[in-house]
């Protein structure tokens, strides 16, 4: 594959000579890989995340801009590349390359073998060298012995890849067409020489030229053919001449009846003669047929009762139209007998019958089953005694239509408002703003915007669209998915989710508890279930001194002056005796910690337990110390403070390193204020001493 490297500033610098006038020769010492993926940067100077470097590549130029570089790696390390930066033996990065996606991966097990092409812009890339050229396998080139892809059959027959090679079976199959082909044109032309072409005659067939446009004008030559072209030349030339159409310029043919008139105005002369002249039956002129057809088979104009048939007039049942002079009416036959069979349609004096049933009668409709009509236009009463279905689905009036007078059923559609339907879903719709009101499905209701329960809200709710109580300020809204929010005189009082019931004002249950921004009053004991309290930052019990406090049944737990006590309390509910334990501000034991009856005995002393650097004094005298040691490079000697000298001697003392999940131990020294140590490894090296 051929990767496009970013040469780096650096790498940039160092190819090219200080007086910018030719290249420096450079060597490609070492790949390194890295797991980082990014885009690169011209003055990057090494990898953002490197892994290794390999020096086990080989390289070499196979054109002006053009590297071939193959890395490999043996070794049993397992790890993803993102990143790819080419090193000089200077050690400078010389170019890097790095993507969004994983480059290569590389199992334990596994050999890592990577060949690319390194395309290098604008620099000649001939004065670049590699270390190692064991296992080169550079692309094939005009001069560079490589690797080449074989083409395939259509890539030969096609001549135009460079990069591909042929082999003779693709050879020999694209030579096969060649010279068919050529033997098929020298076969043609063989032909064309050794046969005897005569001319074409008007008894003959034979080879015959063009006539040029101005031969077919001309019209005097008989031995070449006219083309359509040429035809359309001499035509549009005859049309433009000057009296080319004069009635004594145009011949006819013979007109016996007529004379024979030799030109056009002869025979309209003759014409002249013969309109006057007598050709009745034997003079030439028979005029009692049309079209083939006598006289009496045409419907005349004249008739009483008048019948006129569509298609074939000798089936039993015909389709046509039959007046009838004395009812004055004109009826509509289909495949019927009309002595015998009512018509389909009956036009009457102001009446309108279909199948005999009258629909229409002096200007009034009557629909007894069932009409469907695209477009009904009235200006009198519709009775309709069926189902009326209307494809377009709207009845629409200016002012109002009423459905019914039972009450508020009436009037289906108003002036600004109609009520339509769309998919699986009904509308309540503004015809004057263009938007819906109401959404009406099978499992749903929806109001586009407030909807007012129990009131006549004057207006939209006053805090967005929501439903609305008594008024619009008051009510019930939805926010973002999951909330819910109930508003009372333009307040917000509560918030619902998932998870928590917020109130934002004053919660009272039944006058014994309220809850509002100064804190939860309780007027009657609380019984709690599970016996907690749960505050997630903090629980305040009061602050006004060891009088007041949480208490369990035998102790309480109270504050005074800075210090929080865990005191005994007796049968009367107060407190009595010393403090089982004093802590001071930093939740730390201030002046002991007592265990027993009575003897109030110390167990944990002074310290500072907290700490990362710090130390426990027991009563007994014995003191614990610990703390950490930095390195800052290679093999390094560290000595520390303990945090407090001992007061005798230091009887021992460990350390470990911090570098990892499974830290080493250390060799480590001591004294009554100090200890000292070696580590081979940068970072943090941890200690523990005991002494009196």
């Amino acid at each position: 594959m051929a990767i496009v490297f970013t040469i780096t500033d650096a790498g940039r610098a160092a190819l090219i000579d200080p007086d910018n006038n030719g290249t420096n020769s450079v060597v490609i010492a070492e790949v390194g890989l890295g797991s980082g993926r990014y885009a690169p940067a011209k003055d990057q100077t090494e990898l953002e995340a490197p892994i290794k470097r390999v020096d086990t590549i080989a390289g070499q130029a196979v054109s002006d801009d053009t590297l071939h570089v193959t890395v490999q790696d043996e070794t049993g390390d397992a790890y993803q590349v993102g990143e790819i930066g080419l090193f000089t033996d200077a050690g400078v990065l010389f170019a890097v390359y790095s993507q969004s996606d994983w480059i290569i991966e590389k199992a334990a097990p596994a050999t890592l073998l990577l060949a690319t092409d390194l395309v290098v812009e604008s620099l000649d890339v001939s004065s670049i060298t590699f270390g190692d050229a064991a296992f080169l396998n550079p692309p094939a080139t005009e001069t560079v012995l490589g690797v080449i892809e074989i083409a395939t059959q259509d890539e030969v027959d096609a001549g135009t890849d460079r990069r591909r090679a042929v082999v003779p079976r693709t050879l020999k199959e694209l030579l096969d067409k060649v010279l068919k082909a050529y033997a098929t044109v020298k076969q043609l032309a063989d032909h064309a020489a050794s046969r005897d072409h005569p001319a074409a005659t008007t008894s003959a067939q034979g080879m015959i030229e063009l006539a040029t446009y101005a031969e077919a004008r001309d019209g005097a030559d008989n031995t070449r053919a006219v083309t359509p072209a040429g035809n359309k030349v001499a035509l549009d030339a005859h049309r433009t001449e000057t009296g080319a159409h004069a009635a004594d310029r145009i011949s006819l043919g013979a007109l016996a009846t007529l004379g024979n008139p030799k030109t056009v105005q002869a025979a309209l002369a003759a014409l002249g003669s013969a309109a006057v002249r007598n050709e009745g039956a034997g003079g030439g002129l028979d005029a009692d047929k049309l079209d083939g057809l006598q006289a009496s088979q045409f419907l005349r104009s004249d008739a009483g009762n008048t019948r006129v048939p569509f298609g074939s007039t000798s089936d039993t049942n015909w389709d046509g139209l039959v007046y009838d002079e004395g009812d004055n009416t004109l009826a509509f036959y289909a495949d019927q007998q009309p002595d015998k069979d009512t018509p389909r349609i009956l036009l009457g004096p102001g009446y309108i019958e279909a199948a005999g049933d009258r629909f229409y009668d002096n200007g009034n409709l009557i629909i007894k089953q069932k009409v469907k009509a695209e477009s009904l236009e009235v200006d009198g009463d519709v009775t309709v005694g069926g189902t009326l279905d209307m494809k377009n689905k709207n009845v629409i009036n200016a002012n109002s239509y009423t459905i019914n007078d039972a009450g508020y059923g009436e009037g289906f559609m108003l002036p600004t408002y109609s009520f339509v339907e769309s998919g699986s879903y009904s509308y309540i719709r503004d015809d004057t703003n263009g938007e819906n009101v109401f959404a009406f499905g099978r499992d749903f209701s929806k109001a586009y915007k407030s909807f007012g329960v129990g009131a006549n809200p004057s207006g939209d709710f006053d805090n967005g669209t929501a439903l609305a109580l008594a008024d619009n300020d008051s009510g019930v809204r939805g926010v973002g998915d999951g909330q819910i929010e109930v508003w009372a005189n333009d307040q917000r009082q509560m918030v619902v989710t998932r998870s928590t019931v917020r109130v934002d004002n004053e919660l009272v249950v039944s006058g014994a508890l309220s809850a509002k921004s100064g804190g939860i009053s309780v007027s009657t004991d609380l019984s709690m279930g599970n016996k907690d309290i749960t505050g997630v930052n903090k629980i305040r019990i009061n602050d006004d001194g060891t009088s007041e406090g949480f208490m369990l049944p035998s102790y309480g737990f109270v504050e005074s002056g800075g210090h929080a006590y865990i005191l005994h309390v007796d049968a009367d509910g107060n407190y009595s005796g010393k403090p089982h334990t004093q802590l001071n501000d930093d939740g730390e034991i201030y002046t002991g910690f007592y265990v027993g009856a009575n003897g109030y005995k110390k167990v944990w002393h002074d310290g500072h337990s907290k700490r990362t650097n710090s130390y426990v004094v027991f009563p007994n005298g014995l003191i614990i110390q610990w703390g950490n040691a930095s390195a800052t490079s290679g093999r390094k000697s560290i000595t520390t403070d303990f945090p407090i000298p001992f007061p005798n001697d230091c009887m021992i003392a460990v350390g470990c390193d911090n570098e990892d999940a499974y830290p080493d131990p250390v060799g480590i020294g001591w004294s009554r204020t100090q200890v000292s140590t070696t580590t081979d490894e940068n970072g943090i090296v941890r200690y523990i001493a005991i002494g009196y």
